[in-house]
């Protein structure tokens, strides 16, 4: 289109206001990450320090929250890796700000909803948090994070053959 003006860079105060809060945020999930890890997925209830405060989590919650912290760490790296790349171009748009914004808990909510369905799919339901592989869900969670854009269309086209299988098959004679 002939009348598109050409989109707004971001201006030095914004890319170094981004920059710093992408450090901050490495920095803050890093921190979650390994406060809470240690406490792994431990039968019963354990106490985790978190800013100096100590909290008492069941193992469920802390895998669950590990996964989901894992997932914003995965589209946190994205994030900042995609923020140097164009501010180090000086392509920065800013009207990608809320893309940047958004990325860390895409990340945490996809990695979040995958995880439930595979442990729905490669696990019983009577299975426990401490019934894991703990780092090979954590580390799938960070990729589904990292990869939130392929997660969501591989789970898309999951469903998009289930539906499709199951609209194919005619009802069993009574």
């Amino acid at each position: 289109m002939a009348n598109e003006q050409p989109a707004a860079k971001m201006g030095r105060w914004g890319r170094n206001i981004m920059g710093a809060s992408c450090v901050a945020l490495l920095g803050a999930l890093l921190y979650l990450v390994a406060a809470i890890l240690p406490a792994g997925v431990a039968e019963g209830e354990a106490t985790v320090v978190l800013f100096g405060g100590a909290a008492t989590m069941g193992a469920e919650a802390r895998l669950f929250i590990l996964v989901a912290l894992l997932g914003a760490l995965g589209a946190g790296i994205h994030m900042a890796t995609s923020f140097a790349y164009f501010a180090g171009k000086g392509d920065l748009g800013a009207g990608w700000l809320w893309w940047y914004v958004l990325r860390p808990f895409i990340g945490a909510a996809v990695a979040a909803v995958l995880t439930l369905v595979l442990r729905g799919v490669a696990f019983s339901a009577s299975a426990e948090g401490t019934d894991v592989n703990l780092y090979g869900i954590l580390s799938f969670a960070g990729l589904a994070g990292m990869f939130s854009k392929q997660a969501v269309e591989w789970m898309r086209q999951i469903f998009d053959q289930m539906f499709r299988r199951l609209a194919n098959v005619e009802e069993e004679p009574r």
